[in-house]
């Protein structure tokens, strides 16, 4: 199953007409819910129980190695579509980036405020940066480089 299928048929059946008091409550109540109903039932598709496939699977899992590191992801970056004029949203404004960046409707841009108030954007996120400009107050407003234009 999907997991977007998962959520729903937890938002549809779990969540609706409850009343969300505490997150532990919550979760215990929703694998409770889960063990009655979701993972009993048979799925269309594979024709098997998920608490049975699970119990399958779960023999070939193996530990996360060590060796990961997230320290160096930026957890205040984040994405944003870049638009056929070369411009990314934040906070309502637009702001400009080299013009050819947009090279297709998937083009996304990574974009990080500092203290300072500059916007950073980025190709990658630990990559060079494309663009950087100080954050407007304002909403609506076209900030742009000119020198990202020629």
């Amino acid at each position: 199953m999907p997991f977007k299928n998962v959520v729903g048929f937890v938002k549809k059946n779990f969540a609706n007409h409850r009343v969300f008091t505490n997150l532990e409550k919550w979760n215990e109540q929703c694998l409770q819910w889960l063990n009655r109903s979701g993972n009993g039932k048979i799925h269309n598709t594979t024709k098997k129980r998920p608490v049975e496939v699970f119990t399958l699977e779960k023999l070939h899992l193996r530990p996360v190695s060590h060796s990961l590191s997230f320290s160096a992801i930026d957890s205040s970056s984040i994405t944003r579509s870049v638009r056929k004029d070369n411009t990314i949203r934040y906070k309502s404004n637009r702001y400009s980036v080299p013009l050819g960046t947009y090279r297709h409707p998937d083009t996304v841009g990574y974009v990080t405020g500092t203290k300072d108030h500059q916007l950073i954007i980025k190709e990658h996120v630990d990559g060079d940066i494309l663009a950087q400009h100080k954050i407007d107050l304002r909403s609506g407003q076209l900030i742009q480089d000119r020198d990202l234009q020629r």
